[in-house]
Formats: C-alpha cells, structure tokens, sequence
C-alpha cells in the first residue's frame, strides 16, 4: 500500500470533475439507473461512472501515466503493463451484503497475471467499508481449490472464515 500516493488537490479535481458527471446506480434490488450522483441521498448502494467519461479527466490521466506507479507495476508484472479499464464507483451502507456491488468475498481472474490499482479518493476505514484482502491470497495456489473450483461467484464471510 503506498498512502498519499495522490496528492490532495489531485483528489479534489478528480472528485470536482465527477460531481458533473452523469453515472448510474447498481445494486442486488434496482435495475441500472442512470442519473446525477446525490451523496446525500444515495439511490441504490453503489454507484458507477462511465470509463468513458473518467478517461476524459485530464488528473485520471496523468495518474495513469505516473512514472512511479507505472514502475511499479512494470516490477510486478516483470514485464510492460497494460491499462485494461479504468473505474470509479462509490459504495454505500447497505443492510446486507450486495452482490452486485461486490460486497460479498470474491477472487478475480482476470488474466493469467494482473494487478488492480485501487485509488480512495475519499477516506476509508474499519467504520466506513474498507477494501478487505485475505493475505497471500494471490500467490500461486493461495486461494484454496474447493473456493477456486466455484469460479467468479460471491463467497459468503462464514465460508471464507472457515
């Protein structure tokens, strides 16, 4: 984790761009709606930008083309990385997990070696949902097989403790 990897104005400017832009709301109870985010008022629990729309935002793009972050990446991966999506999203209070929202367990695979670059652009605690792993998790085989043979479904906390 690097913390303050993005310095405050560049936060700000990120989130003073989104709050013109039109996005849509998702979750397990609602259809996709679309429409201007209210943060006072949250429609549904999560809600989404398009990738369009945030590649467009010229402090998204100089994040993307950050020497530091790109090199890192580079050492990871060992090898040149490749900007696949790019999103944005905002999750709120729910009374049970969402699935839709990616609040139950899961694992991706999205390729056969990748990383995610996660980006908070508002404070994240225990107190307000915060973005949870399971410690070498991503090394080879450190997911157990019986969870790998389910494939990209939700897994519930019960499963995963035990």
């Amino acid at each position: 984790m690097i913390k303050n990897a993005i310095d405050n104005d560049r936060v700000e400017k990120i989130k003073k761009e989104l709050s013109n832009k039109i996005g849509f709301y998702r979750s397990d109870k609602i259809e996709k709606k679309e429409v201007k985010l209210d943060l006072n008022n949250p429609y549904a629990t999560q809600y989404n930008y398009y990738p369009n729309d945030l590649m467009n935002i010229k402090s998204i793009q100089e994040i993307l083309l950050d020497q530091q972050l790109l090199t890192l990446v580079q050492k990871y991966l060992n090898g040149l990385p490749i900007i696949d999506r790019v999103n944005s999203w905002y999750t709120f209070p729910s009374s049970s997990p969402d699935d839709a929202a990616a609040q139950y367990w899961h694992f991706d695979m999205e390729r056969p070696k990748w990383l995610k670059v996660f980006i908070f652009l508002t404070d994240c605690n225990i107190d307000n949902g915060p973005h949870e792993f399971i410690k070498e998790s991503h090394k080879p085989d450190g997911i157990p097989l019986e969870i790998r043979r389910k494939g990209y479904q939700r897994i519930s906390e019960k499963e995963i403790f035990n």
